[in-house]
C-alpha cells in the first residue's frame, strides 16, 4: 500500500450506488466468514470434505449474506464448486446484490466456475440488482465464449429488468461494436426498445457510433421508430448536426422505398387491358419517387436549416 495506508474496501452503500460494474471483487474480511467459508477461502479442499461429511450446511451465509458457491466462483476454484454441486447446494441463492454464484463466475471471468454451474441446472435468467443477467456480464466483459455457453443452455437473449437494457441495447449503449455484431448473429431482437422507447438505432444515433449505425441497418433496423418523446433516430441525428449519419439513415430509407413491390389487384387487371394495367403501374411508380423525392427535399431543408442555425 501506499504511504502505508491500508486498502479501503467499498461500502455496500457504494457499491450499489455505483454502476454495477466498478466493484467486482468481495471484500472479504476473516470476522465475516463462517467454518466453511474460510476452508473455501483458503482453498483447503479437505477441510470443506470433512465439514460437509459431518453434515455441516453448505447453504450457509456469511455475515455478507454469500453462500460458499458464491466465494468458490468468485476466487476461480472448479474443485470446490464441484464438491460443493456433488453435495446438492444451493445454485441460486443471491448474495446481498442479488447476484447468484453464476453471475459472479462470469462477472469475474471465471468461465470453468460457471460452466460447472451451467451443467448442472443454474438458472441463468435470473437478474441482480441492477437488472443484469450473467449474460450482460459476459457482454461487459466481450466473452464470446461464456455468451456462446450462457445461450446454450437457455439464456434468454433478451432478458433484464424494466429499468434495463436488453443486452443489444446494453452492447449498443457501452460502445461495443463486437459485441453488437455478435448479438446480432445470434438473433437478438433489433427493434428491441428500452424503458424511454428508444431503439438500438436511437441510442447509436445519439452517442454518434458510425459503425454500429451501419451494423443495424444491415439487420434492417426500424428507422421510424419513436421513443416516447416522439422522435425517431433522424431526428436525434439533425439534432446532433450529424451529416454522416443522417445520410446513412436517408439512403436507407429510400433504398427501401424503392424496392417497394407495387401492390396490384390480380383480380382487375385481368379485366383491364395489358396497356392499361402498364400504364397503371408506371403512374403508381412516378408517384412513389414523387414522394420520395418530396420527402427527401423536405428533410434536406429541414437537417440545413438546423445545421446552419
Amino acid at each position: 500500500m501506499e504511504d502505508g495506508k491500508r486498502e479501503r474496501w467499498p461500502t455496500l452503500m457504494e457499491r450499489l450506488c455505483s454502476d454495477g460494474f466498478a466493484f467486482p471483487q468481495y471484500p472479504i474480511k476473516p470476522y465475516h466468514l463462517k467454518r466453511i467459508h474460510r476452508a473455501v477461502l483458503h482453498g483447503n479442499l479437505e477441510k470443506l470434505k470433512y465439514l460437509l461429511l459431518t453434515y455441516y450446511d453448505a447453504n450457509k451465509r456469511d455475515r455478507k449474506e454469500r453462500t460458499a458457491l458464491h466465494l468458490a466462483c468468485a476466487t476461480g476454484q472448479p474443485e470446490m464448486v464441484h464438491l460443493l454441486v456433488s453435495r446438492r447446494c444451493e445454485l441460486n441463492l443471491c448474495d446481498r446484490e442479488d447476484r447468484t454464484p453464476l453471475i459472479k463466475a462470469v462477472q469475474l471471468r471465471q468461465e470453468a466456475c460457471a460452466t460447472l454451474l451451467l451443467q448442472n441446472g443454474a438458472n441463468p435468467n435470473i437478474t441482480d440488482f441492477f437488472g443484469r443477467t450473467a449474460l450482460h456480464y459476459a457482454v461487459y466483459n466481450e466473452d464470446t465464449s461464456m455468451i456462446e455457453k450462457l445461450l446454450s443452455h437457455g439464456t434468454n437473449i433478451e432478458e433484464c429488468s424494466k429499468c434495463e437494457y436488453q443486452p443489444l441495447l446494453f452492447a449498443v449503449s457501452r460502445r461495443k461494436v463486437k459485441m453488437v455484431e455478435f448479438l446480432l448473429k445470434k438473433k437478438a431482437n433489433v427493434n428491441a426498445i428500452d424503458y424511454l422507447g428508444r431503439s438500438a438505432l436511437i441510442h447509436a444515433v445519439t452517442l454518434g457510433e458510425k459503425d454500429i449505425v451501419i451494423l443495424l441497418l444491415q439487420h434492417n433496423i426500424d428507422v421510424l421508430s419513436r421513443d416516447a418523446f416522439r422522435k425517431i433516430a433522424g431526428d436525434y441525428a439533425i439534432e446532433a448536426k450529424n451529416r454522416v449519419i443522417f445520410d446513412l439513415i436517408y439512403e436507407y430509407e429510400r433504398k427501401r422505398y424503392e424496392d417497394l413491390p407495387i401492390n396490384s389487384n390480380p383480380v382487375s387487371s385481368q379485366k383491364q387491358p395489358a396497356w392499361a394495367t402498364e400504364r397503371d403501374s408506371m403512374s403508381k411508380i412516378k408517384k412513389r419517387k414523387l414522394i420520395v423525392m418530396k420527402k427527401k427535399s423536405m428533410v434536406i431543408q429541414r437537417f440545413l436549416v438546423t445545421f446552419c442555425k
